[in-house]
Parts: structure tokens; C-alpha cells; sequence
């Protein structure tokens, strides 16, 4: 069932490679999400879920790389924009 999920996650997202640390985390995060499931998961959820876990691997490896790249802005300076154009303060929890 690994490999098969393995094959899967690799022919959808060809671009991510595949090491035996991001299989080791998504074996974590499918744990996890079995474990806290409230309605049961079968087998047969996983390459649905292993897709979702790569797209979210891959938006996170992107915005790193955005970030190195000098793209965007530290959340600091966004929060304080934010905050500025829809009249929030610092200590608003609205």
C-alpha cells in the first residue's frame, strides 16, 4: 500500500521528490489524521490525502523560497498594514 501511495503522490506531484524523511512525515500526518478522525478513514482515502499533503508541502517549500528570493514582505510589516487599512488595533481580537 506504501508504494502504491508512493507512485501516486509522485506521478501528481512530479516535481516534489519523494525521500525517505517526506514519507516518514506524511506516514506522521496520516497517523495522525486516522487517529483524529471522527468519521473512520479507509485505505482507499490516502492518495487523496497524500495529495493534499504534498500540494501543502510544495505551497510551504514555495513561499521559503519566495521568501529567500526577497518576494513578499515579513508578516510584521503586513500585520501593521493590515491593522492600518481596516482600522484594528495591536489588541483586537476582531
Amino acid at each position: 500500500m506504501a508504494e502504491q501511495i508512493a507512485e501516486q503522490a509522485a506521478t501528481a506531484e512530479a516535481n516534489t521528490s519523494l525521500t525517505q524523511q517526506s514519507l516518514d512525515s506524511f506516514h506522521k500526518y496520516a497517523s495522525r489524521l486516522l487517529a483524529e478522525a471522527g468519521d473512520p478513514l479507509h485505505e482507499s482515502d490516502l492518495p487523496k490525502i497524500a495529495r493534499v499533503w504534498l500540494e501543502d508541502l510544495e505551497a510551504v517549500r514555495e513561499g521559503i523560497s519566495n521568501r529567500v528570493a526577497g518576494r513578499g514582505i515579513p508578516l510584521t510589516d503586513f500585520d501593521q498594514r493590515f491593522r492600518e487599512e481596516h482600522g484594528l488595533s495591536r489588541n483586537s481580537k476582531s
